[in-house]
């Protein structure tokens, strides 16, 4: 069954990243990558005390069947 899926842009995109060798990724672009990965990381930690984001950790614990 798996092969009538639709190769869509999503599958496209996946396909080839998962037949990528990370050796073949140019040295600048994993540098770039690695730039973008911190400053995600670095934009959410910063936010993380910021009121919306409270907010919305207590509408996600309200949710959570767990409460946590």
């Amino acid at each position: 069954m798996r092969g009538t899926l639709p190769m869509t842009l999503a599958r496209r995109f996946a396909a080839y990243v998962a037949g990528l060798a990370y050796e073949a990724i140019p040295a600048q672009v994993l540098h770039e990558a690695k730039r973008r990965v911190i400053d995600a990381v670095a934009c959410a930690m910063g936010a993380a005390v910021e009121p919306p984001i409270a907010a919305a950790r207590r509408a996600a614990r309200r949710l959570s069947p767990s409460g946590e």
